[in-house]
């Protein structure tokens, strides 16, 4: 078994230079998000399970990653996620399958997450990846529905100041109607969240997304 863990990797690639006291790179926001002040989604760290905090939201996760290789020439990767507060329980499972033959890698089954979530929020969230060769840019889009909101959301490689993207998603970017509403950053320990100054149901909507997003183990983001 091994675990993803995205503050190794950025860890790895100097984008978390702590021991020279310098702050975390910082995803490239849409201009309607730049103005805002984001929240700071405490208690994650690269912790397996514990309690967060988010605003007004407080509760226990869980979560895990497993990657299974058959003879370096398959790789089965299997996430979960799971978290409760005091009206809402979500819970989520993603799988990937890699493949190599010589110089040649890809990806026989691209990344796919479903969640579902139950209590006084209900609704289910969606999330994909491209086909892309390892190496190449991990983009990933998806949906939550829940209650009549619609919520679409897609990776941000992007970080400010840097004309060069990264592989792995730097975060999310949440739209509705094509427009942005939030966002959640994950090149910290402690991701950031923009979340919409809008009513309960959009709100709810966002911040449930954010979290799962923000819990979820992306194997484009795996520690070798």
């Amino acid at each position: 078994m091994r675990l993803f863990s995205i503050l190794g990797l950025l860890s790895s690639a100097l984008l978390l230079p702590a021991c020279a006291g310098l702050p975390a790179a910082r995803m490239a926001l849409p201009e309607p998000l730049t103005a805002q002040v984001p929240l700071t989604l405490q208690g994650l760290g690269g912790g397996r399970s514990g309690e967060f905090a988010l605003g007004g939201e407080n509760g226990r996760f869980e979560r895990g990653a497993d990657r299974l290789a058959v003879f370096d020439t398959l790789s089965f990767d299997r996430i979960s996620a799971r978290y409760s507060t005091s009206a809402t329980r979500a819970s989520g499972r993603g799988r990937q399958t890699e493949g190599t033959l010589g110089v040649i890698s890809g990806q026989p089954r691209p990344f796919e997450v479903q969640c579902q979530y139950d209590g006084t929020f209900a609704g289910t969230l969606t999330l994909r990846g491209s086909s892309g060769a390892a190496g190449t840019q991990q983009q990933r889009s998806g949906r939550l529905a829940a209650g009549g909101v619609v919520v679409d959301f897609a990776s941000v490689h992007r970080l400010q100041g840097s004309p060069l993207p990264l592989s792995f998603p730097a975060g999310y970017v949440l739209s509705v109607d094509g427009r942005p509403v939030g966002a959640v950053e994950l090149t910290d320990t402690r991701p950031r969240v923009w979340l919409p100054n809008a009513p309960a149901p959009l709100a709810a909507a966002v911040t449930h997304a954010a979290l799962t997003l923000a819990l979820l183990w992306d194997p484009s983001q795996r520690v070798e």
